[in-house]
C-alpha cells in the first residue's frame, strides 16, 4: 500500500471513530495516522502528509464535531500548516489524538449533567441556546434535551437558569453589587435578576448580600 493510499485509509477510520465518538477508536485510528507520517523521510513531507491528514478529517467527519475536539484539530492543521521542517509532525499528531480522546470521554466519565454545566459554565453569559449546546456536545438536540431532563430530572431551559441564579448569588457572596451579580450571571437586566433570585431564593438579592434571611 502507497504512502498516500495508507494515509486515507487512516482518515477514513478516524472519520468513522469521530462520528461515533469512539475514544479509543479515535486513538487508535489517530495513532495509525501518525504512522503515515513518521513513514515520510523528509520532515518536509512529513509535515504537509500531517497537515493534508488533519484538513481531510475535517471534510470526511459526517457529523458535526464537538466545538472541542473540532478547536483542537483545527489549532493543530493551523500550528502545523504554519510551522517549519523542524517540527515534529508525528510526535504533535500523536499528542493531538490523545488530547482528542481524553475530550471524548469526558462525558462518559463524569456524566452527562457535570458535561451539560461545565459547558454551560463557560456560556452563561452569551445565552447560550439548546442547540448551541448540542453543537458543542455532539449530539441532536433532541438528544441532549432528552439526556438532561432524564439525568438532572430538570427541562434544559430550568437548569440553564438555575446555574445563572447560582453563579449570582455566588458573586454576591464575593461581595459584588447587585448589577454586577446579574452582570456575571448574564442577565442583561438587574431588575429582573432581582425578580427571579427573590421568586428562586425567597428573598431579594441586596438583602442576601447583607447577610439578612440567607436562603
Amino acid at each position: 500500500m502507497t504512502a498516500t493510499a495508507f494515509a486515507q485509509a487512516s482518515v477514513q477510520r478516524l472519520a468513522r471513530a469521530l462520528d461515533e465518538r469512539a475514544a479509543a477508536a479515535v486513538l487508535d485510528a489517530g495513532l495509525l495516522a501518525t504512522t503515515a507520517v513518521r513513514r515520510e523521510e523528509a520532515p518536509a513531507r512529513a509535515l504537509r502528509r500531517a497537515t493534508a491528514i488533519l484538513d481531510a478529517v475535517l471534510i470526511t467527519a459526517a457529523a458535526p464535531l464537538p466545538d472541542a475536539v473540532r478547536r483542537r484539530i483545527e489549532a493543530a492543521a493551523d500550528e502545523l500548516g504554519a510551522a517549519d521542517a523542524a517540527l515534529d509532525a508525528a510526535a504533535r499528531l500523536e499528542t493531538l489524538w490523545r488530547d482528542v480522546a481524553a475530550t471524548l470521554t469526558l462525558p462518559a466519565q463524569v456524566g452527562v449533567e457535570a458535561a451539560v454545566q461545565v459547558c454551560l459554565a463557560e456560556r452563561l453569559h452569551e445565552r447560550v441556546r439548546l442547540a448551541d449546546l448540542a453543537r458543542t456536545l455532539g449530539y441532536s438536540p433532541s438528544h441532549v434535551s432528552d439526556l438532561v431532563r432524564r439525568v438532572t430530572g430538570e427541562r434544559f431551559t430550568v437548569l440553564r437558569r438555575r446555574l445563572r441564579l447560582e453563579r449570582g448569588r455566588a458573586a454576591l457572596a464575593r461581595g459584588l453589587s447587585v448589577k454586577q451579580a446579574a452582570s456575571e450571571a448574564g442577565f442583561d437586566d438587574p431588575a429582573y435578576f432581582s425578580r427571579v433570585f427573590r421568586c428562586a431564593f425567597g428573598v431579594a438579592p441586596g438583602r442576601w448580600r447583607r447577610g439578612a434571611g440567607t436562603p
